[in-house]
């Protein structure tokens, strides 16, 4: 049983209620939570079945559907998700029927009319609804389903938190959070102080060989579809999305590529080989990298596509496959192994400091003088940017109980020394209004934490063992 460790979403309904298997796993144990038998069912939710049809359905159309949930992740990420979204759906479905939560036609359509996305001049526009749903992929009778799921979530969510009030102390808490500065001290490890050898680097390559496999390549043709290319002017948005429109209904009546470009009289571009990962075969980062999630959705049945990325639009059409293409040991994989190999180094290196450093203060001082590290100082805090450091580190080194601890960013590792911490009065009175809406926003998560409990409490999830192991070994 492969054990799941994917990093869902926080809140039971308003994401999907991604956090609902994480939690029954914890609530029931293994032994509750699964059952055998029951060959064509993966889950039940209150003795609801989850039927395996249904499930291979939605996964099908999770891997090849480019939302901002599925995008990026892998079929083992899309399998643990599909799985979460059904039992959310289940669970939406008998809530609101014990609920009597009932959404009609005409109440669907007037919500989806008070959609700022949709709007324009502060009236509903058909156009951007259109767009809307033609940049998504989606059919209107599609969208409005997920709309209205999406709904009774948020009126299930609406009608149990009454009674469930935002105090003083709620709001200290998270002023208190948001406002903590630190001051550090800190140096940073030097890479190249590492040196590897070529014995070093093809030993490796020979242990970790696994890591750097190129896999499968592809390539394909492509056609970057904007409004000069097709003649159009910049503001007529209406004739844009009209020929957009008109070349997806080309695809899905099986025009390929070179006639689409014939008829509209567009240039055809190649897409290199390239893996999954965007390398290309001499183990370069790809031009053509934001090309290939979808170049590899593609097969022998379904070779073109129209799709949008970074607001433009391309059609893409699957040229060739290679199957297990062999990577040649080559200047740049020397380079990126050695990267490799220094980081997990300096890594070794940080984390003996930090124990030293632990049982001996003066130790964090004493190796970096002895090493010729300068060491700096600096202050942090949640609101404003740092060159050194990302989001993450600062809220790492902020968050921490530690005084000392390691960060590190892709090129870099830093060993810190936190010295104290204050609270930043002027800031917190500058950013009062934001602030009371990100008070707002994490009390609402909260409420969401304290739903978790009921709805685990009054629902019993369960999954069918050997179906679901099954479903797992077979897709993945």
């Amino acid at each position: 049983m492969k054990k799941i460790n994917i990093a869902f979403g926080k809140n039971l309904l308003t994401k999907l209620l991604l956090i609902l298997i994480i939690i029954a796993f914890a609530m029931w144990g293994i032994g509750d939570f699964f059952s055998s038998g029951k060959k064509n069912i993966v889950a039940e939710v209150n003795g609801e079945h989850i039927y395996v049809k249904d499930f291979l359905e939605k996964y099908n159309k999770n891997r090849q559907y480019n939302s901002m949930l599925i995008s990026g992740k892998n079929d083992e990420e899309i399998f643990y998700l599909t799985l979460n979204i059904l039992i959310s759906e289940k669970l939406v479905e008998l809530v609101a029927k014990e609920k009597n939560i009932y959404i009609n036609n005409e109440t669907l359509s007037n919500f989806i009319k008070m959609e700022d996305k949709f709007k324009e001049n502060n009236r509903f526009s058909r156009i951007k609804y259109e767009k809307f749903l033609l940049t998504n992929q989606l059919s209107a009778s599609e969208y409005e389903k997920r709309f209205k799921k999406n709904l009774l979530k948020k009126l299930i969510i609406d009608s149990n938190s009454e009674g469930l009030y935002l105090t003083d102390y709620h709001k200290i808490s998270v002023k208190n959070n948001i406002f903590t500065q630190v001051d550090i001290e800190y140096f940073k490890l030097n890479l190249q102080n590492f040196n590897i050898d070529d014995r070093k680097i093809r030993e490796y390559f020979k242990q970790n060989k696994s890591d750097f496999d190129l896999g499968e390549l592809r390539d394909a043709k492509k056609i970057e579809l904007n409004k000069k290319k097709l003649n159009i002017n910049t503001d007529d948005n209406e004739s844009y999305y009209q020929i957009i429109s008109e070349i997806e209904n080309k695809i899905l009546n099986n025009e390929n590529i070179s006639k689409i470009s014939n008829y509209y009289n567009l240039e055809t571009q190649l897409i290199e080989k390239i893996n999954k990962k965007g390398f290309n075969q001499k183990y370069i980062m790809s031009n053509d990298a934001k090309h290939s999630k979808l170049l590899f959705e593609l097969d022998e049945d379904f070779k073109t596509q129209i799709y949008e990325i970074d607001n433009n639009y391309y059609i893409i059409e699957l040229n060739k496959i290679y199957k297990n293409y062999d990577l040649k040991f080559n200047a740049n994989l020397i380079e990126k192994i050695k990267s490799k190999i220094r980081k997990e180094l300096a890594f070794n290196s940080a984390n003996k400091i930090i124990e030293k450093t632990q049982l001996n203060p003066d130790h964090f001082k004493d190796y970096a003088n002895n090493e010729n590290f300068e060491i700096k100082k600096i202050s942090l805090n949640r609101i404003d940017e740092n060159i050194l450091f990302n989001k993450k580190n600062r809220d790492k080194i902020i968050d921490s109980d530690q005084d000392f601890l390691l960060v590190s960013d892709e090129n870099n590792i830093f060993v810190v020394k936190k010295l104290s911490k204050t609270f930043l009065k002027t800031k917190a009175k500058k950013f009062e209004n934001e602030i009371n809406l990100e008070i707002n926003k994490k009390f609402k998560n909260l409420v969401l934490d304290e739903l978790d409990l009921k709805f685990n409490k009054n629902y019993k999830i369960k999954i069918i063992k050997n179906t679901y192991e099954n479903l797992l070994k077979n897709i993945l």
